[in-house]
């Protein structure tokens, strides 16, 4: 403490001392929540902005209502994700190397012996 600071008084040390934390609850400010400062009451959904909807957008068909067409197209897709899934998976598990199992050894090391014997 430097010497032009004025000390602090008894009085508020022993305010101090005395606080818990419910006397700082029930003193300390509240914010209101996010409801509260929107004006809206609590069980209302009032939105705040613009509601966000889909548009241009046409509702899915089942597979019965589409044309042969369209049944194709959609074959296609699913089978060219498909084909893309399986590259990936293959190439991704060439770059790979394989791991042994705990307990095994790697396939092309070998472990040479020495002729020492253990005790």
């Amino acid at each position: 403490m430097t010497g032009h600071e004025p000390p602090i008084p008894d009085e508020e040390w022993r305010k101090f001392l005395a606080d818990n934390e419910h006397a700082i609850r029930r003193t300390a400010p509240r914010e209101p929540s996010a409801q509260e400062r929107a004006g809206a009451t609590p069980g209302q959904d009032q939105a705040v902005g613009e509601v966000w909807t889909q548009k241009d957008q046409e509702p899915v068909r089942p597979w019965r209502e589409l044309s042969t067409g369209e049944r194709s197209r959609h074959g296609a897709r699913l089978l060219g994700s498909l084909v893309a899934r399986v590259v990936f998976l293959v190439v991704v598990g060439r770059d790979q190397p394989e791991s042994p199992l705990p307990g095994e050894r790697p396939a092309g090391v070998v472990l040479e012996e020495s002729g020492a014997t253990r005790p």
